[in-house]
This record gives structure tokens, C-alpha cells and sequence, in this order.
């Protein structure tokens, strides 16, 4: 699966399974088991055992067990040997071998492997193979085959067969056997058979099977 992704542009490009998807602006595009699932803007789509869940706006999901659970605004929850702690608001659980702390106000808490981290406000956690990386607001993270690539703000990454491209600001980039291709501004870029074609701004109805 890869995901062409043009900053601030009209066009977004997806191949899924050597077919291109154009969605319309204000959608999102997620991955899942091979299939594309549009996400309306406002919403927040999350994996669950192959299942989109699709909350409300204002909501946070949560996967415990393969099962989702929607949170109000302003409670965390945190899964604890398959029970679901809420606690007061500004305060964040977590499960350390079966103990809940209670960090201070302002700090979030995270679990890596038993051992509890705390992170000041404004940093994003994710976890790569049970390693925490902390990110600085502003940034985006990719997951490229276990490593995180961190491009810089205005800039879209897109995977190129274990290799992270990092175009310029309104330009994209796209995996051609291994190569990148980098069309003009205000065009975007599919593969189809290898070759690159280039879409005009505004072209949505394009599905050219590979």
C-alpha cells in the first residue's frame, strides 16, 4: 500500500491493489487489511481487528481487546488487565504490572514495557515495536517497515519500498520501481504500469486499474 499525499493540495492518490482511488477533498484515506476506507472530515477512523470504528466528532476511540470505547471530552482511559480505568479529569492511568499511577496534572502517562513515562504537554507519543519516541508538536510521524521518519512541518512522506522521500513544500512524490518521481506544482502523481502520469488539479474521476 502507498499513500501519496500532497500537502495543501486538491488531489490525494492512493494505490490499492493497482487501483487508484481519488477521494474528495476534506476526506482522509486509512489503510485497512489491504482496503481503503474514506473517512468524512471531523472524524477519526482507528483499526480495530480490521473493523473501522467512526466516532462522533469530539470523541476519542480506544481499542481494548479488539473492542472500542468512545470517551468524553476531557477523560482518558486506560486499559488495565482488560478493565477500562476512568479516572477524574487531568489525570491520566496507566497499567504498570498491575499497579495505576496517578501523574501530576499536565502530564501524560505512557506504558513502555511495564515502566512508566511521563511527557510533558505538547509532545505525541507512538510506539515503534514497543520503543517510545517522543515528537515535538508540529511534526509527523510515518511508520516505514519498524522505523519512525520524521519529515519537517509542511513536507509529506510517502513510503518508496523501505525508503522515505521527503518532497518539497507543493510538490509530491510517488514510487516508481524503486525511483521518485517529482511532477510540477499543481499536478499530482500515479503509478500505472510503471509509468508515471500526471493529473491536472480537479481530476477525480481517474481509476485506471494497473
Amino acid at each position: 500500500m502507498m499513500f501519496l499525499l500532497e500537502e495543501q493540495r486538491v488531489l490525494l492518490v492512493v494505490e490499492q491493489r493497482g487501483m487508484l482511488r481519488l477521494p474528495q477533498v476534506g476526506q482522509s484515506v486509512v489503510e485497512q487489511r489491504g482496503m481503503l476506507r474514506l473517512a468524512e472530515m471531523g472524524r477519526s477512523m482507528v483499526e480495530q481487528k480490521g473493523l473501522l470504528g467512526r466516532p462522533e466528532v469530539g470523541w476519542s476511540v480506544v481499542e481494548q481487546r479488539g473492542m472500542l470505547r468512545l470517551l468524553e471530552v476531557g477523560w482518558s482511559m486506560v486499559e488495565q488487565r482488560g478493565m477500562l480505568g476512568r479516572p477524574e479529569m487531568g489525570r491520566s492511568m496507566v497499567e504498570q504490572k498491575g499497579l495505576l499511577g496517578r501523574p501530576e496534572v499536565g502530564w501524560s502517562v505512557v506504558e513502555q514495557r511495564g515502566m512508566l513515562r511521563l511527557l510533558e504537554v505538547g509532545w505525541s507519543v507512538v510506539e515503534q515495536r514497543g520503543m517510545l519516541r517522543l515528537l515535538e508538536v508540529g511534526w509527523s510521524m510515518v511508520k516505514q517497515r519498524g522505523m519512525l521518519g520524521r519529515p519537517e512541518v509542511g513536507w509529506s512522506v510517502v513510503e518508496q519500498r523501505g525508503m522515505l522521500g521527503q518532497p518539497e513544500m507543493g510538490r509530491s512524490m510517488v514510487e516508481q520501481k524503486g525511483l521518485l518521481g517529482r511532477p510540477e506544482v499543481g499536478c499530482s502523481v500515479v503509478e500505472q504500469r510503471g509509468m508515471l502520469r500526471l493529473l491536472e488539479v480537479g481530476q477525480s474521476d481517474v481509476t485506471m486499474p494497473i
